[in-house]
């Protein structure tokens, strides 16, 4: 059998003491450069995967010519 529990696990906090917290907000400024940074570290996550990837290609092309014996010194 389920029991359902009302509230958050703090007794003496409620809703309407929620409600009243005041958070505080970055400026539009911080918030659009934060964004500009997220942006350029997104693209360099996607140049590294790119990167990786062709290794991983280079690599296993290695690979099959080492085990034909097509490779020379």
């Amino acid at each position: 059998m389920w029991v359902i529990k009302k509230g958050i696990g703090v007794p003496d906090l409620h809703l309407n003491m929620i409600k009243k917290f005041k958070l505080p907000l970055p400026s539009i400024l911080s918030q659009n450069q934060f964004a500009e940074q997220i942006q350029a570290i997104e693209k360099q996550k996607q140049q590294a995967q790119a990167s990786l990837q062709k290794s991983e290609n280079l690599f296993n092309s290695l690979l099959q010519k080492a085990f034909k014996g097509e490779l020379t010194h």
